[in-house]
């Protein structure tokens, strides 16, 4: 008699440990996950279970009727907070815009002062090329002249000129000319003009490079400020996704909303937009209201 006790104590510990424990431990662990990942799985269950035949009698359609009503028919509060949620993201986005007018005329200024720069600097250069070159005429054809002359009678005309008047004269010579000249002269006056003679040509390079530099530096702040422009038109880019993304009806609140405000910032957002997009938003405007916009976007 104790060991038929002991085997049935046996088999109903072996039924709970074996079946009913691990039924217990899954359910609470879905129940868990269900409930961590927000699954409604009552409603999904009953609404299963209201398909069957027969079965679909047992189960109260109000409630699933019940539902769809308050999901299509929201409530006055949620309107509310809706309208709430939408006002402040209007003017988030306002603040942005202006922002981005704001931030985009201070460049534009920027680009028109350093164009404005870059144009008088290039008239500048080309100015000083233009007297450069006259200039350099005048002194080739004086240079010609003493070339030309007896070489002694020549070198002693030059060392008694001004020792820069001289320098101009001899870089205008050909190298012949140049060294039979010098060699006239006294090695101090020759070696003077030799070493200015070298200097002369580099100076006056470089007096030029320093312009072409400032505009090459110029024309190059001008692109960086281009390209932050680009990089605005991108977030630009983001407005414009932000509101396809939505939902058609809440866009149209937010660009009424908008166009109330601000009509040209409406114009430029809907004319950005692709015509699928700016159609589905429209269409949830009153008629009147779609007119006014319509109108705005032909002006």
């Amino acid at each position: 008699m104790q060991s038929n006790t002991e085997r049935e104590y046996s088999k109903l510990e072996w039924i709970f440990y074996i079946v009913i424990l691990p039924i217990i431990f899954i359910s609470i662990l879905a129940t868990t996950i269900f409930w961590l990942l927000d699954i409604e799985v009552k409603d999904q269950v009953l609404q299963t279970v209201n398909k069957i035949p027969y079965i679909e009698k047992l189960i109260d359609d109000q409630q699933f009727i019940k539902k769809d009503y308050l999901i299509d028919n929201p409530t006055k509060e949620q309107l509310q907070f809706t309208v709430s949620e939408l006002k402040k993201t209007l003017n988030e986005k306002n603040n942005y815009l202006a922002d981005y007018e704001n931030k985009l005329a201070k460049k534009d200024e920027e680009i028109n002062r350093l164009n404005q720069q870059i144009t008088e600097l290039q008239s500048k250069l080309n100015e000083k090329n233009v007297s450069e070159l006259s200039r350099e005429q005048e002194i080739a054809d004086l240079a010609k002249v003493y070339a030309n002359m007896n070489v002694k009678n020549a070198a002693n005309i030059l060392s008694a000129l001004n020792i820069e008047e001289a320098v101009l004269l001899l870089s205008q010579m050909s190298i012949d000319a140049k060294s039979s000249i010098l060699e006239k002269m006294s090695p101090e006056n020759a070696a003077k003009l030799s070493i200015l003679l070298k200097d002369q040509k580099y100076s006056k390079d470089k007096d030029i490079q320093a312009l072409q530099s400032r505009i090459n530096s110029l024309l190059k702040e001008i692109n960086n400020l281009k390209n932050n422009n680009s990089a605005d038109k991108s977030d630009y880019q983001d407005l414009l996704k932000t509101l396809a993304n939505m939902e058609p009806r809440n866009a149209a609140n937010v660009v009424w909303s908008l166009y109330l405000q601000d009509e040209v910032q409406v114009k430029k957002i809907l004319t950005a937009m692709d015509s699928q997009t700016r159609a589905k938003i429209l269409n949830e405007l009153s008629p009147a209201n779609a007119a006014d916009i319509a109108v705005l976007l032909v002006e």
